[in-house]
C-alpha cells in the first residue's frame, strides 16, 4: 500500500513487525525463525536474540526485506541464516545457511543490481542472488567480519567495502555493457 508510511522491523524476539510509522499501529506481526518459544525451560531464540545489531536491508526492486537471523534455542547449537522476507505477508521467500561460527554478527547490504552482500562466520564475504538466495561469489578474508558492508560510487563506478579484522577490503563491481 503506497499510501501509508511503514516501518519494517525484525525484532530480536523472533517476530517480524510491519508498523504504521504515523499511528504506530501494528499492521503485521509474524515469526521469522523456525522455533519461537518463550517457555522458561527452553526459550527460543537464545539469549543473543533472533537478530540483534546486524543491519537488515530492504530492496525496492525485489520488494524483499533481508535480515541475518540466528536460529537456535538456549543450550543448543545456533546457526546464522540470511533470510529474505516478504514484508507485506511475512513469508520467508528463501533462506541461506551461513558457514562458520556465530561469533561475528554480519550485516546485510542489498543493491539495485539484484545482489545481496553479507559475510559469514567463516570469514567469507559473499554475494547472494537477491531473488533466489543462490550464492554467486565469495571471498575468504581470513578474518572475522563484524561490520556491515557499504557501497559507494567513485568516477561512475560502484564499489563495495567492508572491514575484516583490522583490514579494509574494497571490491569494484563490474560495469554495465
Amino acid at each position: 500500500d503506497g499510501s501509508r508510511n511503514l516501518i519494517l522491523q525484525a525484532n530480536r524476539n523472533g517476530v517480524f513487525y510491519l508498523l504504521d510509522r504515523t499511528s504506530g499501529e501494528i499492521v503485521l506481526k509474524r515469526p521469522f525463525i523456525k522455533r519461537l518459544s518463550w517457555d522458561s525451560k527452553n526459550p527460543c531464540p537464545s539469549v543473543r536474540g533472533a537478530t540483534n545489531w546486524m543491519s537488515p536491508s530492504y530492496s525496492p526492486s525485489t520488494r524483499l526485506f533481508y535480515v541475518m537471523t540466528l536460529e537456535g534455542c538456549v543450550n543448543e547449537p545456533t546457526y546464522f541464516y540470511l533470510k529474505a522476507l516478504d514484508p507485506f505477508s511475512g513469508d520467508i521467500r528463501w533462506s541461506y545457511l551461513s558457514r562458520g561460527s556465530t561469533m561475528a554478527a554480519p550485516g546485510v547490504l542489498s543493491t539495485g543490481g539484484n545482489v545481496v552482500f553479507t559475510s559469514e562466520g567463516s570469514g567469507h564475504f559473499v554475494s547472494i542472488n537477491a531473488t533466489s538466495g543462490e550464492r554467486l561469489w565469495d571471498f575468504n578474508t581470513g578474518q572475522a567480519i563484524f561490520a556491515s558492508p557499504v557501497t559507494f560510487i567513485v568516477n561512475n563506478r560502484q564499489y563495495i567495502g567492508l572491514v575484516a579484522g583490522s583490514t579494509v577490503f574494497t571490491f569494484g563491481l563490474p560495469t554495465a555493457f
